[in-house]
């Protein structure tokens, strides 16, 4: 069953990837992620500790499918390639980081009020980056009109 659901999540990743259809790409990952889902639901222990290190995956995964279907010119300039690949890992290496965080809080473990704070302020870096990302991408496509 987990197996099941995890293949039709990557069939549809992969039909959407060919057919550059960008509304079908989130219904791929969509799979992938109910697939992992029953699979840590199945399993004996509470929480997966390689949980960080796939959600990066399952990030750079994303962003990298998105990027190879965007409609334009593939003759970007060097620096703007390097740029992009640059801030992709950053923010993968973030989102390990933050989860491994949130998991060794949640974990039930004797961290402290330290480390709690510190989950706390990783969760809300967290949203002020996602909302600063859709910020930048409604600007992108919905720029100010000027000089009415």
């Amino acid at each position: 069953m987990v197996a099941s659901i995890g293949c039709i999540g990557l069939l549809l990743t992969a039909l959407a990837l060919l057919g550059r259809w960008a509304a079908l790409l989130p219904w791929g990952f969509v799979g992938v992620g109910a697939g992992y889902a029953v699979f840590l639901s199945l399993r004996p222990g509470a929480v997966d500790e390689h949980a960080p290190l796939l959600a990066a995956a399952f990030f750079v995964a994303a962003e990298l499918s998105f990027w190879s279907i965007e409609r334009r010119n593939w003759r970007s300039e060097r620096q703007v390639v390097v740029r992009r690949l640059a801030l992709l890992v950053s923010a993968s290496l973030g989102t390990a980081i933050v989860g491994g965080l949130l998991l060794l809080i949640t974990s039930g473990r004797g961290v402290g009020i330290g480390y709690e704070a510190v989950g706390v302020a990783a969760a809300v870096l967290t949203l002020a980056v996602i909302a600063l990302l859709a910020r930048r991408s409604r600007a992108l496509v919905h720029p100010p009109r000027r000089g009415g």
